[in-house]
């Protein structure tokens, strides 16, 4: 689960896997903006087969938040 998110990551952020740790966040990625966020969100959702309500999509903001809702989803 978490090298298919980082792998999706990579490839909307623009950057190399290696870049993507479990600490990073839309404060240490620059190309995580409000745009590319929805694409992560619509990512998330077409990749991993769930439905990700408003609140998580605003608590979405680190990859270690996002394994979190991923696992409760799981």
């Amino acid at each position: 689960m978490q090298q298919k998110l980082i792998n999706l990551m990579s490839e909307i952020f623009d950057l190399p896997e290696a870049e993507i740790t479990v600490e990073a966040s839309m404060s240490t990625i620059d190309n995580w903006d409000s745009l590319s966020h929805l694409q992560l969100i619509a990512g998330i959702e077409e990749n991993f087969n769930i439905q990700i309500d408003t609140e998580e999509v605003l608590q979405m903001t680190t990859v270690e938040n996002i394994l979190e809702i991923l696992k409760k989803k799981g």
